[in-house]
């Protein structure tokens, strides 16, 4: 008896001790947030390229642009065997777009804000958004702050017109040097010390030959508005420094307004470049038939209600396409909508009408049409479900629907703590529209997608997943998004610089932030555990995804002939066709003849999508990112559990 008395103080000592070293744990990983976050400063800082360096053949050296933070063209090459592995983590491409730099800037930008922390340099801030200010294209006029992907490089026409064309210098100039796409990929392969895997090339300059056709890519609405959000970051977030007479932060906010002064003009372009598919300017009247099949009962269901008036992807029309191609032309040759490409549209108006100058909305009531019909195609998305059902079709650049639900949180974490939206017409509206859809629908399948791993909570995506086999490739990057995400949805700034849960907040939202946190802060810093991301990529994740299969009523060569695409097999495809709708088709024709039709021998892809981990595709990966996404994330919490 005196035995069996001495084993249960045991237990009750030994299970004491674990509950307490569970605690102590706990405890220690959330105190030494503060610590993670300057760790990840130095993880961002080097990922910062500091001179410029250019393309060189021997040995193989990729170009380099000062200021511009490292990005990496991936192939989704599925499966989990090694082969396929290697390929998928190791096979890339360095590329240099303004994109990431933008979305890391605005991420490091709030993170000092909210810790108190001296987070950012003010030398490579400079650098950094002197090279993004270069990305401005110069098709437009100079002091129009309308942005491209990629560096551009000056052309003549045959006619002897001047244009500017997008020159991603790490693909062209090595096809170039090399003579073929073919030559380029293997030699990169064995530069990379994946010379065994040399027969896969012609898998890879397949897949490669999908993102060829955005090489010439004119300025587009997403990073123009990423662009217009720096804006009013810089100068809402450096305000607190400012304070503290920091003139090199205000010199990097006086040359950005300088070099985007004209956002008269920019709202113009914006409303020029709009799909209005009963507009009296045909020239609006044209879509993506991808898009369309996507919208169309959408759209169908608001004929003589509301007029919509929504941008687009692309800041090009049917014409300028064809007068400029192929030095600058849209992918296939047509226009489409991307719900996430909208969201950031919605923050870049919003960040500078609140914090920089509301003058230029208030006198642009097209504009204003334009932010309303943007939100209420929103929300029709989310509340169908389409953004998980088809994300191939929907969420037409960013595979992943954390990119998109993080995007809207923050457009209207912002609305949430300005207190004059009554004085902004839509703005009360637009604000209601999005914290219905995320308090509701948005937390609920962010709550219904988390996984968990005894204390701690994570959010997978597709990569490194495979059938049964799951490498998590991007769940560190998933996992602050979505946590983020979380964040902005229910806290709120009742005093500036200082976040707290509004008191509605659920407990299960509270608990699982807290397991997410636990989780990033024990894998962020772990050598094996993967920083990739598949931020964007191109618009072909797939054969369903192409825009040839669904129904159209457009499909003629640039030059004008007409091709019949219910009697073509395919042969007719080729980078001058394209393929539409224009106008408005009746729901039941859509629904009922035009679907049952074969297009281009196809039959229309209603059940298409399977999941990206079955296609391969090229896809743009930052570690960069995914240090400064988690990094934010752990200001966040630290301010609002007012951790020291």
């Amino acid at each position: 008896m005196i035995r069996s008395f001495a084993l249960f103080i045991l237990f009750i000592i030994i299970q004491y001790c674990l509950i307490n070293y569970s605690i102590q744990k706990k405890y220690s990983t959330v105190q030494n947030l503060k610590e993670s976050i300057y760790k990840l400063n130095e993880k961002i800082n080097e990922e910062q390229n500091l001179e410029d360096i250019s393309f060189r053949t021997f040995p193989l050296r990729f170009a380099e642009q000062k200021g511009i933070y490292k990005s990496y063209i991936h192939l989704n090459m599925v499966g989990s065997d090694l082969e396929n592995t290697m390929l998928r983590r190791y096979f890339k491409i360095p590329d240099m777009n303004m994109f990431v730099t933008n979305f890391i800037l605005l991420a490091q930008l709030e993170s000092q804000y909210l810790s108190n922390l001296t987070l950012i340099d003010s030398n490579r801030l400079n650098l950094a958004i002197n090279a993004i200010l270069s990305y401005k294209d110069k098709n437009f006029k100079e002091t129009t702050p309308i942005y491209n992907f990629w560096p551009q490089q000056k052309v003549i026409t045959p006619d002897g017109r001047i244009l500017y064309s997008a020159f991603p210098k790490n693909l062209v100039e090595p096809i170039k040097e090399f003579g073929s796409l073919d030559k380029f990929l293997d030699i990169v392969l064995k530069s990379l010390g994946l010379g065994h895997l040399a027969e896969k090339v012609d898998d890879i300059v397949a897949t490669f030959q999908i993102l060829s056709q955005a090489f010439h890519i004119p300025a587009d609405y997403d990073d123009t508005s990423v662009n217009l959000a720096l804006g009013g970051n810089l100068k809402h977030f450096l305000n607190i420094n400012l304070n503290n007479n920091n003139l090199k932060y205000l010199n990097i906010i006086n040359n950005w307004l300088n070099e985007n002064k004209n956002v008269n003009e920019l709202f113009n372009e914006y409303t020029k470049y709009a799909y209005h598919y009963n507009s009296t300017n045909i020239e609006n009247t044209f879509i993506d038939p991808r898009s369309f099949y996507m919208l169309h009962s959408y759209f169908n269901s608001k004929k003589g209600e509301d007029e919509i008036i929504l941008p687009m992807t692309w800041m090009m029309n049917i014409n300028e396409n064809i007068n400029n191609y192929p030095n600058i032309a849209m992918p296939f040759n047509i226009n489409n909508i991307d719900l996430t490409v909208l969201s950031n549209f919605l923050y870049g108006i919003i960040s500078h009408t609140i914090y920089i100058s509301n003058l230029e909305y208030k006198n642009n009531l097209t504009l204003q049409k334009m932010l309303i019909s943007t939100s209420k195609l929103i929300e029709y998305v989310i509340l169908n479900k389409l953004e998980l059902n088809r994300p191939d079709l929907i969420l037409v650049y960013y595979p992943s629907i954390y990119d998109m639900y993080w995007f809207l949180s923050r457009t209207n974490y912002l609305l949430n703590n300005y207190n004059l939206l009554n004085n902004l017409k839509y703005f009360k509206e637009v604000n209601f529209i999005l914290d219905n859809l995320l308090k509701n629908s948005v937390t609920k399948n962010l709550l219904n997608l988390v996984k968990f791993n005894n204390e701690e909570a994570y959010w997978d995506d597709f990569l490194g997943d495979y059938n049964t086999t799951n490498y998590g490739e991007d769940r560190i990057f998933s996992t602050s998004l979505a946590i983020n995400t979380l964040f902005d949805i229910w806290t709120i700034e009742r005093v500036p610089t200082k976040r707290e849960f509004i008191n509605t907040t659920p407990q299960q939202v509270k608990d699982i932030i807290n397991k997410g946190i636990t989780y990033l802060n024990h894998y962020i810093f772990e050598y094996s555990s993967s920083k990739e991301n598949a931020f964007f990529s191109g618009s072909i994740k797939g054969t369903n995804d192409y825009p040839f299969y669904y129904p159209m009523n457009v499909c003629n060569y640039l030059n004008g002939t007409k091709i019949n695409p219910n009697l073509d097999n395919g042969d007719a495809i080729s980078s001058k066709l394209m393929v539409g709708v224009q106008g408005m088709i009746d729901e039941n024709v859509y629904n009922g003849d035009l679907m049952k039709r074969k297009w281009f021998g196809g039959k229309v892809p209603v059940d298409g999508f399977k999941g990206f981990q079955y296609d391969e595709f090229p896809y743009w990966s930052s570690p960069g990112l995914t240090y400064s996404i988690t990094q934010l994330v752990f200001t966040k919490y630290r301010n609002v559990y007012n951790l020291p």
